[in-house]
């Protein structure tokens, strides 16, 4: 029994009760008001500690409280389970020897093991790697050019660069800045507070260089620039750690407790000094949260999430500092080696709100995973909305590993019919913003037009089932592309074919060459095996072929996109504003109705612009075929609508068309929207085929 707290106050004599109080305070569990109502005991019930309150004179069933760690072995109670005690942290000062620590163990312990070592990349992907980076000599305290080919080990840093003004580097002060001791001098532009942390917390992790946008990249040298940009990936994925900088709102916030140990750090957690032990209150969520850089301005921005995502190891600063790896997290809150089963990361990467890393990027063509970057990436900030496609570039040059025809803004072209499917997020009530770049127009049917909530999962169920042979079983969603794709180079007006399927596309009944089905046990779902290695996957694609030399396309194509398709026009009608089976609300979702008023399909707005809630005619054209079985599919939010066929069937089997919805402007077409319509119903139809120039 500690007492009230009234009197804990009171007893100034004594270091415990003295930080009973202010620890209760500053995390906000009690307020001033409640001192002289509550009281306090401390219990340990087997398994942790707890400082329950209560209100004085009452039991303690209803009391509330924080869980406390101790820091320190506890006299006459044994380990807790093989858990890490928690650490006493300096709300000023980093130890810089305990971040040394992490890396070593990372470096000798598991890099192997959990690809923390440099990625070893076919050239066709390596090759994008400039044959030298500007680096800053951290000895020399200058810029110097190092080839690629010494493989320099350099930390890189991720921050955001914000309004400030900063020394940048440029074709005037480049030979200056090459010059011994030159970045210790004046200059007439600062080198950013954040920066010049970020170079003594390098040199103190004994790191010859450190590699940072502003001053590594020369920024009025457009074709150089260009290079260095398209590079990011790499220049992040080669190197030996990534700072993120995540507390900071612009270049000048610095890094708290690295190099200014004046400035107090947001520790969340607060002390309580026992007699025997030194306690902390526990804030593990908040913890966590602090090392995604939730809420951060950090965490919105598009470039930083490139730069997280390619990074191999991240030394994430947001009041506490955290070390993360492919496989393990360690925190400065807790007194554990790194490697330690209590560091250990668990659940797949599509289940993080941190980017994730590249030694997770599977070498196949994972949509999931795709789906998933995408999701994320299109929620952040660019200062440019022209950047939005060289941002991705970086992205999708590594995931070219695995979609090795590449992409077309944004879309992959292995599933490109499927990956025209994609959504604005019904569940969201923040509509699509549309991206008005300056210099470079964005095709509006991709997902780059327009920021914020995106539903990707027609990218699964018909992507995951895209190369299966029709006739198996197992097959779910089958989709029949009926556009042949055509777009011309930029800056031409002749249409050339685009999108590159598989030679044995054309008849679904088969899967592409050298693939086989199996299943692991009766009743399992199937894997799938290539006849060029043992490894299984969830379904069959495309293999590049290893004979032939394969290479980025580098070509800038239009982001029209040129073809013949079937026109109709339907009656957009009611918005169905809850979800029918799951019950959430809704926003952009319509029926469509013939001219007798009777259901005929669903209609998805892009909502990209005010939404239009008049009912009327709408112009649709047919880009694909669908057929589904099964009786309950999540993602087609119309399955379960009374009105959909479906239900009158034991063992639905829905055919539908997959229709866009568009809108013309000076001779072209544009998406509005993405809609399935029945088959019967749009094949009853009066069609008229038209040239289609999409925009």
């Amino acid at each position: 029994m500690l007492g009230s707290l009234q009197r804990i106050g009171a007893r100034a004599d004594c270091r415990c009760c003295q930080s009973i109080l202010p620890a209760l305070l500053e995390t906000g569990l009690i307020t001033e008001s409640e001192i002289s109502a509550l009281e306090a005991r401390l219990r340990f019930d087997g398994k942790n500690f707890f400082c329950d309150l209560t209100s004085c004179g009452t039991d303690y069933e209803d009391s509330r409280g924080p869980m406390l760690i101790p820091t320190s072995p506890v006299e006459g109670i044994s380990p807790l389970n093989g858990r890490p005690f928690g650490r006493v942290m300096d709300v000023h000062r980093i130890e810089i020897s305990m971040i040394r620590e992490w890396i070593t163990a990372c470096d000798h312990c598991h890099g192997c093991e959990v690809g923390c070592e440099v990625p070893q990349w076919p050239p066709e992907i390596s090759s994008g790697l400039p044959q030298w980076l500007y680096l800053i000599d951290l000895q020399q305290q200058c810029l110097v050019q190092v080839p690629c080919s010494m493989t320099p080990q350099y930390i890189a840093l991720s921050y955001v660069w914000g309004g400030v003004k900063m020394l940048q580097t440029t074709t005037e002060n480049l030979i200056a800045l090459q010059q011994p001791g030159s970045l210790l001098l004046e200059h007439d532009q600062p080198i950013p507070r954040t920066i010049t942390d970020a170079m003594h917390l390098a040199s103190k992790l004994r790191c010859p260089y450190l590699w940072t946008d502003c001053l590594c990249i020369v920024q009025d040298d457009v074709a150089t620039k260009r290079l260095f940009i398209k590079a990011m990936s790499l220049i992040y994925a080669r190197s030996y750690l990534t700072i993120v900088a995540g507390e900071g709102i612009d270049g000048n916030s610095g890094i708290p407790g690295i190099k200014d140990c004046t400035r107090r750090r947001d520790i969340l957690c607060r002390y309580l000094e026992f007699p025997d032990c030194v306690m902390m209150t526990e804030h593990i969520v908040d913890f966590m949260h602090q090392t995604e850089c939730r809420g951060t301005v950090w965490q919105t921005r598009g470039w930083t999430f490139q730069e997280a995502f390619f990074s191999r190891r991240l030394l994430v600063f947001n009041g506490t500092v955290t070390m993360i790896c492919g496989s393990f997290e360690s925190q400065e809150w807790l007194r554990a080696a790194h490697g330690h089963q209590t560091t250990s990361i668990s659940g797949p990467v599509e289940h993080r709100t941190y980017p994730g890393f590249i030694s997770e990027l599977p070498t196949w063509p994972s949509l999931k995973q795709l789906a998933h970057i995408v999701m994320l990436y299109n929620k952040r900030n660019l200062t440019l909305d022209d950047d939005i496609v060289a941002a991705f570039e970086g992205i999708a040059r590594i995931m070219q590993q695995g979609f090795h025809t590449g992409f077309h803004f944004g879309l992959p072209e292995l599933f490109f019919d499927a990956a025209l499917l994609w959504e604005a997020d019904k569940r969201s009530p923040e509509p699509l913003k549309q991206r008005n770049p300056r210099e470079l127009e964005l095709p509006s049917w991709s997902w780059m037009n327009a920021k914020g909530s995106l539903f990707l999962d027609l990218w699964l169920c018909f992507g995951n089932d895209f190369y299966k042979d029709i006739r198996d079983s197992s097959v779910r969603y089958e989709l029949k592309p009926l556009i042949r794709w055509k777009t011309t180079i930029a800056g031409t007006t002749t249409a050339l074919p685009k999108v590159t399927r598989s030679p044995t596309f054309q008849d679904q009944s088969r899967m592409p060459r050298g693939w086989t089905a199996h299943s692991r046990s009766k009743g399992s779902t199937q894997v799938y095996v290539h006849s060029s290695s043992s490894e299984m996957y969830p379904y069959p694609f495309p293999v590049a072929d290893t004979t032939a030399k394969q290479h980025m396309d580098t070509v800038e194509y239009s982001p029209s996109l040129h073809f013949t398709a079937d026109r109709a026009w339907l009656h957009k009608a009611e918005a169905v504003t809850v979800h029918p089976s799951l019950r959430h609300r809704m926003t952009g979702a319509y029926s469509l109705r013939d001219h007798e008023g009777k259901w005929i399909g669903a209609l998805s707005s892009d909502r990209t612009t005010s939404e239009e809630d008049e009912q009327g005619q709408c112009e649709f054209i047919s880009i694909s075929k669908a057929r589904v079985r099964g009786e309950t599919h999540f993602a087609l939010w119309e399955w379960d609508l009374d009105e959909h066929p479906s239900g009158d069937q034991a063992q639905p089997d829905c055919s539908f068309y997959n229709v866009m919805w568009i809108r013309r402007e000076e001779g072209r077409c544009f998406r509005k929207g993405i809609a399935r319509v029945l088959a019967d119903h749009w094949e009853g139809l009066n069609h008229e085929r038209i040239q289609v120039e999409l925009g």
